[in-house]
């Protein structure tokens, strides 16, 4: 015979991962990629052949993307407007610092066009994590709308 379950009983899954593991995944992750970023951004930069437009501000905007969603992963929990105002303020400094050093780095230049490329790629990333946040708390509280969201 199974056991009924009711529709307000949450559902728990046993992880597939060890605590420590859930632990240390996102912190390893985080330190790979900004490992990675650095070197990508720090290597002498070789012209290309001229042509129409440039991949450079879309790859800024997808690296602080990840970086973004990678910086909220780590976070630990609190009130959400706070987290998606230290992701950004994180982004802009990492961002900010990235494009100082390159200036030191032959052949490579600091643009605050790829600093508001950094910004524009960690806000939408905030923006559609914050968007599935929302969208599991209403399916997990049922209402149209969570007065608490903010917290």
């Amino acid at each position: 015979m199974t056991k009924s379950v009711e529709a307000t009983e949450p559902l728990h899954r046993p992880s597939a991962l060890p605590e420590a593991a859930r632990r240390f995944l996102p912190r390893a992750t985080l330190a790979a990629f900004l490992a990675a970023w650095l070197v990508a951004t720090h290597v002498p930069h070789i012209p290309g052949p001229p042509g129409p437009g440039s991949w450079d501000k879309v790859a800024h905007f997808t690296g602080y993307a990840i970086l973004a969603w990678l910086v909220w992963w780590n976070l630990p929990s609190f009130p959400r407007l706070a987290q998606f105002a230290l992701v950004l303020l994180i982004a802009g400094i990492v961002g900010g610092l990235d494009e100082v050093t390159q200036k030191l780095v032959p052949n490579r230049h600091a643009e605050f066009a790829d600093w508001r490329a950094d910004m524009l790629g960690a806000f939408a990333m905030l923006c559609f994590v914050w968007s599935i946040v929302v969208w599991l708390d209403r399916g997990r509280t049922g209402a149209s709308y969570d007065p608490e969201i903010l917290d």
